[in-house]
């Protein structure tokens, strides 16, 4: 159970807590909902698919003030979709101004990696939100005593002791 307001992840078995752990959970512009759902895989070393309104409000910015070499050095690529089949397109081909004002929308996904927001593992229970559990390479995050800074989902103080306990092995 993810208690968002606490910003704590607890974890049950036969009815008794025998865990828990604090999370990062959605900023107040982008709340974590309320939710119901069984965790039903793992996803290890994942890609990040940027979200289009994150991507203009935190990405682009970044873009315009260090350059392209900010996508290479954190593992960012443009692509064409979200289809399986979707190319890598040119940053250079990009109007970068117009992401960051909302105007033009793109395709980003960040490569696994140890600068991916995704961490070394998320926890994906499918709903309509696109809400799931994750790591995340940010630690300093985990010492703050108010912890709303993500853009809906969950982020874990320790993604392989809740895998642990999920799955009953080291992923």
């Amino acid at each position: 159970i993810v208690n968002a307001a606490q910003q704590r992840l607890y974890a049950y078995e036969n009815g008794k807590q025998i865990d828990s752990m604090v999370v990062v959970v959605g900023k107040p512009k982008y709340p974590t909902p309320m939710m119901t759902a069984y965790v039903r895989f793992a996803s290890l070393n994942p890609y990040w698919f940027v979200p289009p309104d994150l991507a203009a409000e935190r990405i682009a910015p970044k873009v315009l003030k260090q350059g392209l070499k900010y996508l290479d050095d954190l593992g960012y690529q443009i692509m064409s979709s979200w289809k399986p089949d979707a190319q890598i397109i040119d940053p250079n081909t990009i109007d970068w101004k117009a992401v960051a004002e909302g105007k033009t929308e793109v395709f980003m996904r960040q490569l696994p990696g140890p600068h991916n927001s995704m961490g070394r593992m998320k926890f994906m229970f499918p709903n309509e939100a696109g809400i799931y559990l994750h790591d995340n390479p940010e630690r300093e995050l985990f010492r703050e005593a108010g912890r709303l800074y993500s853009g809906g989902c969950v982020r874990l103080e320790d993604a392989p002791r809740l895998g642990r306990w999920l799955f009953g092995r080291d992923l």
